[in-house]
């Protein structure tokens, strides 16, 4: 049995519905109902004929909010011959109507203005009817745009919206599920995470199948690998050779926390912070690294102002103009990337003149746009094309400058790489790499990105 609240006590015994008690309920949104219509006549050449033939299409739409049975129902019903109908059935049905203020619901209509374009052959027309628990029936009518609705309706629908949404389709037909392979003994558990001050996804392994998406978790972040909090927003569990970021290069979680300050800052000392869960593989077994503090003194005998690929040429441009730069053509590792078929070091140099510029590498040809692959300290683009890939490397840290101790920014797009320089860069060394496979396999997907960094 549903309870009455003061002020609806009083006005039934008294008979009074303006009656107001002092528990500021004076009346309340009981029914929100919804009907919108959409009509277009289209007009076209009759076959073999110059006579002009219309073509009507029409769509109905009724939404109702009911306090009564808990319930919000859309139905949809189309000229075309398809109807569609959804309902839930919810506590939180009666909130959405609760936050809904009687003396001006959904607020004030401006109005459109005289001089609005009316298409007759395409309306969009609505009519809001609100039954409230004690005064009259409210209606409101109109068309169906932004001004000739009320002012606050945009909210109401987001949040209904919202409601449907979250409650949404279940996991029948969710491909996250009835895509999902059981996972093996041997699988990797990868845990993408952000950190709040950026965003961006990271990887990161973990041993602890008590983590879940939505906890934060303690991790080792940026080249001094310092200790930082961040939430886990993607769990998966893979084999070896199928992982979403190459082990070599992924970082342990250190721990689950319950709360982002749920860490104490000397808790861990320096022999745990440089431990194997606080290193990259990468760091423990590449003998075949250049160590960074040598990329400024590497100097290139060759220089070009294009280089050929299979996959198109390689230009580096400085504000938007192609100019000749230094290169080297690199061997393949026997490491990390023994099978590739080509491997370019390129370096450039900005001599700072207190303005802002623009360092760009970039890769001609049509194709489809580069996807990012981007690591500690290496902004990288890889192309698909014709069964191979080829990979645009940086040595960067795009939005994240601040962090590794850098003095220049950048960005991507859909053929390259950019350097952004500022006035107040010191920096005037910048390394590019290229790599390129010309048959890419799931094995050997991940060499050009290896390839492609200008510190191996």
């Amino acid at each position: 049995m549903m309870s009455l609240s003061s002020s609806d006590r009083n006005r039934d015994t008294l008979g009074m519905d303006e009656f107001f008690a002092f528990d500021g309920d004076p009346d309340r949104v009981e029914r929100v109902t919804v009907d919108y219509h959409h009509a277009c006549r289209t007009r076209a050449k009759a076959p073999n004929s110059d006579d002009v033939v219309h073509r009507d299409w029409s769509l109905t739409e009724r939404l109702v909010v009911d306090r009564a049975s808990r319930t919000a129902e859309y139905l949809q019903d189309s000229s075309a011959g398809f109807t569609f109908s959804q309902k839930l059935q919810s506590g939180d049905v009666a909130e959405l109507l609760d936050a809904l203020e009687p003396d001006v619901i959904f607020g004030e209509i401006e109005g459109n203005p005289e001089d609005v374009v009316d298409d007759p052959l395409d309306t969009r027309g609505y009519t809001i009817t609100v039954d409230f628990r004690h005064r009259p029936q409210r209606i409101l009518r109109g068309s169906y745009d932004k001004k000739a609705l009320p002012g606050s309706w945009g909210e109401f629908v987001s949040e209904l919206s919202f409601l449907f949404e979250i409650h949404g389709m279940g996991e029948l037909l969710d491909p996250a599920v009835y895509g999902r392979a059981r996972r093996r003994t041997s699988d990797l558990m990868y845990c993408a995470v952000e950190f709040e001050e950026d965003g961006r996804r990271y990887h990161y392994i973990s041993d602890d199948e008590e983590i879940a998406v939505g906890d934060f978790v303690l991790v080792p972040a940026g080249k001094e690998n310092r200790r930082s909090v961040a939430k886990v927003v993607e769990i998966g569990f893979y084999p070896e050779d199928q992982v979403s970021f190459p082990v070599e290069r992924t970082k342990y979680i250190l721990e689950k926390l319950s709360e982002p300050e749920d860490w104490d800052e000397g808790r861990l000392d320096e022999g745990t912070k440089r431990s194997r869960h606080s290193r990259s593989r990468r760091e423990l077994a590449s003998d075949a690294l250049i160590p960074r503090a040598l990329l400024e003194s590497v100097d290139y005998e060759n220089s070009a102002i294009e280089l050929d690929t299979p996959f198109g040429k390689i230009r580096v441009k400085l504000d938007g103009k192609p100019i000749c730069f230094p290169y080297e053509v690199h061997e393949p590792s026997e490491g990390p990337f023994p099978d590739v078929d080509g491997t370019y070091r390129i370096g450039v140099e900005v001599q700072q003149d207190g303005k802002y510029h623009s360092l760009k590498l970039e890769l001609s040809g049509e194709g489809a746009p580069g996807e990012l692959e981007p690591g500690e300290m290496l902004e990288a683009l890889s192309f698909y094309r014709n069964g191979g890939k080829i990979t645009l490397g940086c040595y960067a840290a795009f939005g994240e400058m601040e962090e590794y101790g850098l003095d220049f920014d950048g960005q991507w797009d859909d053929n390259g790489i950019e350097v952004l320089i500022f006035p107040s860069t010191r920096t005037h060394t910048y390394r590019f790499g290229v790599c390129w496979i010309n048959t890419c396999t799931e094995e050997t997907d991940v060499q050009t990105w290896f390839g492609a960094d200008p510190s191996i």
